[in-house]
């Protein structure tokens, strides 16, 4: 059995404890594009006239590809599936066992709580404050603090949230692991000071990125740049805008 067999009506009655096998990377691709939850711009349609929209990344890059997790993890028994599959790839790795789980907002939020109940451990919460985070948890020194992304290219987002994390509990252990959906980087380890910790992903994906100035799609193409779910709106403008 594969998930590429399952369709969308399939997907959404799955039974979670069914997949009990590593997904591969074909089938996150797969389980993404049915959900439309995946974009990658298409440069056939870009050359018959159809130039469309391309991602603004949340540093400023412009980008050929881009995930959104939410429209597969709304779904309680998707969002279970992943964090089995995030579960069973951190203990592959011999991560340290974690006493806390947090999720790195916004995309992992949901994740992360999927993740605690599977491991039987509380969650941390962490808050967007601006260009950083907020720990909002009391942490205990010596926790184990475990966190989630759904996605990083260069994981900027998760060391601000070790940042976070130190700056309200010195004394606590960050895990040597830390499990995500995709990898969309070439970064395996996020760098912390002078401490490294690996990333943890189910499969990677590079796409290319491009500083605004050097953006083939802009100057080639003409095509516009958008970020991707601000307004909520335009994650809906960026996959349909090189429909035929």
């Amino acid at each position: 059995m594969s998930l590429l067999e399952y369709g969308k009506k399939e997907l959404i009655g799955l039974d979670p404890e069914d997949i009990c096998w590593q997904l591969t990377k074909e089938e996150i691709l797969h389980l993404f594009t049915v959900f439309r939850a995946y974009w990658s711009y298409d440069e056939r349609a870009a050359e018959e006239g159809r130039a469309g929209c391309h991602a603004i990344l949340s540093n400023g890059l412009h980008s050929s590809g881009f995930f959104n997790s939410e429209p597969v993890l709304e779904h309680d028994n998707l969002c279970e599936m992943l964090a089995r599959q995030l579960v069973m790839k951190y203990r592959s790795l011999r991560g340290l066992p974690a006493s806390r789980v947090i999720g790195v907002p916004r995309g992992a939020t949901r994740l992360a709580a999927a993740v605690a109940r599977e491991l039987g451990l509380p969650v941390g919460i962490l808050r967007k404050t601006g260009d950083g985070f907020n720990l909002e948890t009391d942490i205990s020194p010596g926790e184990v603090l475990l966190f989630i992304e759904d996605f990083v290219r260069g994981a900027t987002n998760l060391s601000d949230a070790i940042w976070a994390s130190r700056r309200k509990q010195p004394l606590a252990v960050i895990s040597n692991y830390h499990p995500l959906i995709l990898n969309r980087g070439n970064h395996s380890v996020v760098q912390v000071e002078r401490s490294n910790f690996g990333l943890a992903y189910l499969t990677s994906h590079l796409m290319e990125d491009w500083r605004p100035a050097n953006c083939r799609l802009c100057y080639q193409y003409h095509s516009e740049p958008i970020s991707p779910k601000e307004p909520e709106e335009n994650w809906g403008r960026l996959i349909n805008s090189q429909a035929a």
